[in-house]
């Protein structure tokens, strides 16, 4: 097994002060990695309505993940009225493929019982451009006999030739403190193409309702010679904007030929955010990429991203 300690570097970017349309969050940075110069880091912001719009930054992954320029205009139009991602879109994964970055994206769309509905899109443009547009109008991933609620958050890596993808099932919508709430776990799915998936019928990961759970999000996975890991953020059922059932950092291992296992406690911080930092609230929606012979984690803080974007460096040890 192992333990995970986090040690808190910084903040990368903070959402603008009195944009012409952009007027909150940060969400969901998605890096793509440059071996040759700046990285690129996707995230959403959004506008007056609330509809997120994605974004991105280049950063300097030598000089502490330094912001190095700021694209704030959207690279990607929202999608057709009545589309899946008519309301919004979030950036969840990158893959670079034969000169071609392929952008695999949360649509957001509205439906007038429950917030709002989720499915996962996919997009491309030549790498180093700016703007994409979609490889399908149709989600690659969206809600099925598997997946009535909604699907959200892909973590897509592809090995030998194939895909496979970690994602967000929502399992219900009920009423919590007067509110229509989602509760969803994790899952997992494969595909020959990267278009064409197929949902494994067992999840990944599930609530643990002895800790009122009610939600676990963003996964992030990456491999050693041990096995898998997974580090992704996880919610209480209820008082989670914010309060203290709001998101913190989760872990899960599987060795080689073995099962997932929940190890949420075997991660920590080694310098705790205080009252007063910009992600003491929450700490959510990690994705973890390799640095400088380690690994780092690029997250958000308080308010799902209202408080922007920062990172932190990762060190593993085995314990018995």
């Amino acid at each position: 097994m192992y333990s995970i300690k986090v040690r808190r570097r910084g903040r990368i970017l903070v959402p603008p002060q009195n944009h012409d349309w952009w007027v909150s969050h940060a969400q969901l940075p998605t890096v793509q990695i440059n071996p040759e110069g700046p990285w690129r880091v996707y995230f959403s912001g959004r506008n007056k309505q609330g509809k997120s719009y994605v974004l991105y930054a280049d950063i300097n992954p030598d000089d502490e993940f330094r912001l190095i320029s700021l694209h704030d205009q959207p690279i990607l139009e929202l999608g057709l009225q009545g589309a899946f991602d008519d309301a919004g879109t979030m950036p969840c994964s990158v893959i670079e493929r034969n000169g071609i970055t392929f952008l695999y994206y949360t649509g957001i769309s509205l439906k007038s019982d429950v917030p709002p509905q989720a499915a996962i899109g996919l997009s491309s443009s030549p790498i180093g451009k700016a703007l994409f547009s979609r490889v399908t109008n149709s989600p690659v991933l969206g809600v099925g006999p598997l997946d009535p609620y909604l699907v959200s958050s892909a973590f897509v890596e592809r090995h030998n030739g194939a895909y496979r993808m970690w994602c967000v099932s929502g399992t219900e919508w009920t009423e919590v403190d007067g509110r229509c709430e989602p509760f969803y776990h994790i899952v997992d799915a494969g595909s020959d193409d990267g278009v064409n998936w197929m949902r494994s019928p067992v999840p990944v990961l599930t609530l643990d309702h002895a800790e009122e759970e009610g939600g676990l999000a963003r996964p992030s996975v990456f491999h050693d010679v041990d096995g898998t890991h997974m580090i992704y953020c996880r919610r209480k059922r209820s008082d989670f904007r914010d309060g203290a059932g709001s998101y913190r950092l989760g872990y899960a291992f599987r060795p080689h030929d073995g099962q997932w296992q929940r190890l949420d406690r075997s991660i920590a911080f080694e310098n705790p955010p205080v009252p007063g930092d910009w992600d003491y609230n929450m700490q959510a929606y990690p994705i973890v990429v390799p640095h400088d012979g380690g690994w780092a984690m690029l997250y958000n803080g308080n308010g799902f991203g209202q408080t922007g974007i920062g990172w932190a460096s990762l060190s593993f040890s085995k314990v018995a």
